[in-house]
């Protein structure tokens, strides 16, 4: 086989996780904008860009982005992710904060099928996502997070009535049993024992404001 030929058959695939949600049924007034172009937008530079196939990308926009989907889109990217391959993990929609009833709390991020008041809570915690990073970082220390979203609940809207992606704060929620090692996931900072680089558009702040592109 041509010099050439190996180098590419030996070569590091190219995944990527994309997700983008702008419309939440359970969320009364909070529907965002932005987010499913971010996604889009975000899959075609790589494309483009940095050597990314559709082949080994999943994107996942509005309803196809709930818990479910989500958490099943996650475990088959762990699936597929071989030895030494790159990941790109992309997430733009609604980030909140979920306080539990043991004094911590979890930062999390609210699937299209999330909810608060009648609407059940289905937000996905920063623990059961560093599970899973650390899952791939069984395979791959080559993973980027890319999170545009907010974790502070307490966010307003701006005098100019533009979305910021964050929604109310939950309180009283069990911990997992048994607890984590860790509950440091994306939107927080690196967690020890995890290898990956996180990319934020917002940490502590009071909101991260939903653009119109």
């Amino acid at each position: 086989m041509p010099t050439q030929a190996l180098a590419e058959a030996s070569a590091p695939i190219r995944h990527a996780l994309l997700i983008g949600i702008n419309a939440y049924p359970g969320l009364a007034g909070k529907d965002l904008t932005g987010c499913v172009n971010d996604a889009q937008a975000t899959a075609a530079l790589l494309w483009d860009r940095f050597g990314f196939s559709p082949a080994h990308t999943q994107v996942l926009l509005e309803a196809q982005a709930t818990r479910t989907g989500i958490l099943a889109a996650f475990d088959a990217l762990q699936a597929r992710v071989g030895q030494g391959d790159v990941v790109v993990i992309f997430y733009a929609g609604h980030g909140s904060r979920v306080y539990l009833t043991d004094g911590d709390y979890a930062e999390s991020i609210v699937p299209y099928d999330s909810g608060r008041g009648a609407a059940p809570n289905r937000d996905i915690m920063d623990y059961e996502l560093n599970a899973r990073v650390e899952q791939l970082n069984t395979l791959t220390p080559h993973v980027t997070l890319l999170f545009d979203c907010c974790h502070a609940g307490s966010a307003t809207r701006d005098p100019f009535g533009d979305a910021y992606r964050s929604v109310e704060e939950i309180r009283s929620v069990a911990p997992p049993t048994p607890p984590p090692a860790t509950r440091s996931a994306a939107p927080r900072a690196a967690a020890e024992g995890r290898d990956a680089v996180l990319i934020a558009a917002c940490g502590i702040c009071n909101g991260r404001k939903a653009d119109a592109g």
